[in-house]
């Protein structure tokens, strides 16, 4: 007999090479370095580009044609039922400066099947962004977490790195906590992605 953990969440992640990660660098340095691309567009937890005027001046199309190769390598390892492409929706920058954190949040819609983030600009050992599992409390409640040692966690950590990509369902939960370096910005990119089928 076993434990068989059913229904587990995912994520998928590819470190972009050094020569990408250059790239983007020089693609997005004029645009990160204009403030007035920026905004508090979530109570001034932190700065973002999204929803902002400016946010159509950042060279997303550039950035998409460098991250191709890993949305191809995504789709295989998802074990895809037919003919199946990412459809990019949305993309945007966010700083954090020190202290400066973004709340639990989804990004589903009927338009939005996946999201990505990709960690421009992150220490070694990054432990800001975190998956939430929303089923945790009432697992807790009924008693069974305090009772037996079986793989239910409330917060997932994941590791990242300094150029990064990380796709996962837009419908996952997630926040960054609080960022607590004084001497540089956290700058990341969000992406929003449908999922259409094709011939």
């Amino acid at each position: 007999m076993t434990i068989t953990v059913f229904n587990p969440n995912w994520f998928y992640s590819e470190v972009l090479s050094e020569e990408q990660h250059a790239t983007v660098v020089d693609l997005f340095q004029e645009f990160l370095d204009n403030d007035d691309n920026f905004q508090n567009p979530w109570d001034g937890r932190l700065l973002s580009s999204f929803m902002h005027d400016n946010n159509t001046n950042a060279p997303w199309n550039e950035f998409l044609d460098v991250i191709k190769p890993v949305c191809a390598n995504l789709i295989n390892p998802l074990k895809p039922k037919c003919g199946v492409k990412l459809q990019p929706q949305e993309m945007w920058a966010n700083t954090y400066r020190e202290h400066e954190i973004q709340e639990t949040h989804i990004h589903s819609s009927p338009v939005v099947h996946m999201s990505m983030v990709y960690f421009h600009q992150v220490c070694d050992n990054d432990t800001s962004f975190k998956f939430v599992n929303n089923s945790f409390s009432e697992y807790s409640a009924s008693g069974l977490y305090e009772l037996f040692d079986i793989p239910n966690q409330q917060i997932s950590t994941p590791k990242v790195q300094q150029g990064m990509l990380m796709f996962f369902p837009a419908f996952l939960p997630h926040y960054v906590s609080p960022h607590l370096q004084s001497d540089y910005e956290r700058i990341t990119f969000s992406g929003n992605f449908g999922i259409v089928p094709v011939d």
